[in-house]
């Protein structure tokens, strides 16, 4: 019994510690993607093209606050109440005036053929909306911001380039007040 307990136990014990150890190494490069990863860092540079083929880089709009909502077809309506909030506040409040919105489609999925079909439907969306609509044509703008597919991301830059606020998913209330207040104090911070 003591040869079972002593032998065979601690060679248990460090198959378990060894296989923990593994796990650990495999499953985190999985976390080093969410958006814990991309918070108070500088925002990586993107190049978005409009359904009127009108180009907008983040080279262009970056010394201004940047909110960025990034989502595929499938969700459009998925945070339908925290875009009307949004909307909202950018309607009724001046202050908010030099705060660019960018609405980006994953536009990955358009071939040759049916580049133009996306095209046609993003510039009648955008009349819909009120806000221009960006497609992510070659998804490098997904891959290096760590979007989520098939989520609405909700991405807010601050006037010096970097990621102040980072949510995807069904965007709780506490989340859009959360971002509601932090939009309304980096825009006095910006007109300042």
């Amino acid at each position: 019994m003591r040869l079972l307990g002593g032998t065979f136990m601690s060679g248990y014990y460090v198959k378990i510690c060894f296989f923990l150890l593994v796990s650990l190494l495999l499953v985190s490069p999985l976390y080093a993607n969410t958006k814990l990863s991309m918070l108070n860092k500088m925002a990586p540079e993107f190049k978005l093209e409009s359904g009127a083929e009108e180009e907008i880089t983040l080279e262009q709009i970056k010394s201004n606050v940047i909110l960025l909502i990034y989502e595929t077809r499938d969700v459009l309506e998925k945070n339908r109440s925290a875009k009307k909030a949004l909307n909202s506040l950018f309607a009724n409040d001046e202050n908010l005036v030099n705060i660019r919105r960018l609405a980006i489609v994953d536009a990955t999925k358009a071939n040759i053929f049916t580049r133009p079909v996306w095209r046609s439907n993003f510039r009648d969306k955008s009349q819909e909306e009120g806000i221009t609509i960006y497609g992510d044509w070659d998804g490098k703008m997904a891959e290096s911001y760590n979007v989520q597919r098939d989520e609405s991301n909700f991405i807010l830059i601050d006037k010096s380039g970097v990621i102040r606020f980072y949510e995807y998913g069904a965007i709780q209330e506490q989340k859009i007040k959360e971002l509601v207040s932090l939009i309304q104090r980096l825009a006095k911070e910006h007109n300042q």
